[in-house]
């Protein structure tokens, strides 16, 4: 009976499938809608839209950041040398650690080479940091979970959407954003772009673009906390990842 089921419950969708592909056949070949356009001219530099107008050599990068991450419901500290930005970012991991769970936090490899003296400074103040080498064991996930607190650098930042780009390479585990409760994510001057566009024309330029995503296990856009509003039109944080995003910003070494 239950493979009867499963059975006519896959019919079922692969019949709707079709229906759509159906239905998007004949819409393109509706001579009334031509398809693809012909003698498209392409947009020209006046004519190309940028997601958000900001140029690098505008002031308040990190200001701009701020706002625009404070209205995704993430929060920030902007540091002006490298101890505060290692003050700032303590203190915020241990207000939302309390004694009633592991003083742990889950990390990419090598914190000191994004901020220098961090894992001295949670190791004076007993906080275990933990970088997992792998996510296969169900004990390890198991383990895991009971983390609240996550700590990331980024592949780039970007101020005119408050948005930063994650890349998950050995080291750099995609658990450390998305399992913990609560992340932060650690900005130097150098990682701060005006927007996307940017970046892509940095890496245009020199070429690096394709080498950029094929060594990379995964590029995740991050724009504030996760959020839902699929129950009710209601927005909710932390349906699918942190329900709170603290990004550190501060001037890169030397």
């Amino acid at each position: 009976m239950g493979q009867a089921i499963r059975d006519a419950g896959i019919r079922k969708v692969s019949q709707a499938r079709q229906r759509i592909l159906d239905r998007l056949r004949q819409g393109l070949a509706d001579p009334k809608i031509p398809w693809p356009p012909a003698d498209t001219p392409p947009l020209t530099p006046g004519e190309h839209m940028h997601v958000a107008t900001l140029r690098a050599e505008d002031a308040g990068l990190e200001q701009r950041f701020a706002a625009e991450l404070e209205k995704l419901h993430g929060s920030s500290d902007i540091a002006d040398s490298m101890v505060a930005a290692r003050m700032f970012t303590v203190q915020k991991i241990l207000e939302w650690l309390d004694d009633t769970g592991p003083r742990r936090v889950l990390a990419w490899s090598e914190l000191n080479s994004w901020l220098p003296g961090l894992e001295e400074n949670l190791f004076d103040r007993d906080v275990e940091v933990v970088v997992p080498e792998s996510l296969n064991s169900l004990d390890t996930r198991g383990d895991l979970q009971e983390i609240r607190v996550g700590i990331t650098g980024v592949e780039v930042a970007f101020a005119a959407t408050g948005s930063v780009l994650l890349k998950s390479t050995p080291g750099q585990s995609r658990s450390a954003s998305l399992l913990p409760l609560n992340h932060i994510a650690l900005i130097p001057g150098t990682r701060l772009l005006p927007n996307v566009e940017t970046w892509l024309e940095q890496h245009q330029q020199d070429g690096s673009l394709g080498h950029a995503i094929r060594n990379s296990a995964n590029l995740t856009l991050v724009s504030g906390p996760s959020k839902s509003a699929d129950i009710e039109s209601k927005l909710t944080l932390g349906v699918h990842g942190p329900k709170e995003l603290h990004a550190v910003l501060y001037p890169a070494a030397g």
